[in-house]
């Protein structure tokens, strides 16, 4: 019996360890045993922000769901407007996915498809509104491996991504420009050279290039706010 429970502990260790690999191997196209996966919480429904106790059982009930379909599910933190723990579950159905954001009344759902090796595609799933279907809103092949932001990103342990889809962005303007207000005038008016940049997005410039143009962007309104 004492061997057993060690076993089950030595198990439980062995998978906490990995998590962020796996994690971050999934984002990034280079885990073997997952061809999909999806991102989502059951807290804060229609992206309001609920109070401790109901977040806490909407999670239990989505968790417990999971483990009863066999999911292989990794929990991580998000911070999207509200700090919220989403889970990446590996290798779910997209109807699946969608269906549980249904059941949970999420603003959204984030689905991947690891195409090939390195090769990834990101599809945003939101709803203009509660009662409404979740749609198809937006398309990506690209993520930002980021140092230090302030939000709208996903963390496990020290390593932080966001993938740069157009409602992510459009929140990160709006968050800029009541930032931008506590700015000099020498400053407004860089910050705002930074942002048309970023937003215009010429595809003559690589992904670094504006990566390293978000993070000046964020050092100048920390500096000065």
């Amino acid at each position: 019996m004492k061997e057993e429970k060690v076993l089950k502990k030595y198990s439980r260790l062995n998978i906490e360890e990995k998590a962020p690999r796996i994690v971050k191997h999934t984002i990034l196209g280079l885990y073997k045993y997952a061809k999909t996966f999806g991102l989502m919480t059951a807290q804060n429904p229609m992206g309001i922000k609920a109070n401790a106790r109901e977040n806490n059982e909407a999670q239990k009930e989505f968790w417990g769901l999971l483990k009863r379909g066999g999911y292989h599910f990794i929990k991580v933190v998000g911070q999207y407007g509200n700090v919220e723990n989403p889970v990446l579950i590996l290798n779910i159905p997209r109807k699946e996915l969608i269906k549980f954001g249904d059941m949970f009344n999420q603003e959204s759902v984030i689905f991947g498809t690891i195409e090939d090796y390195r090769k990834v595609t990101f599809e945003y799933w939101g709803r203009a509104g509660e009662g409404k279907p979740l749609k198809l809103l937006d398309l990506h092949d690209k993520v930002d491996v980021l140092n230090n932001p302030k939000d709208f990103y996903t963390r496990i342990k020290n390593w932080k991504f966001s993938i740069p889809f157009s409602i992510f962005q459009e929140a990160m303007i709006k968050w800029y420009d009541a930032s931008i207000g506590k700015l000099s005038e020498s400053g407004k008016e860089k910050a705002l050279d930074l942002i048309e940049e970023i937003v215009e997005h010429d595809e003559g410039y690589t992904e670094t290039h504006f990566y390293k143009k978000r993070l000046e962007l964020n050092s100048l309104i920390e500096r000065e706010v």
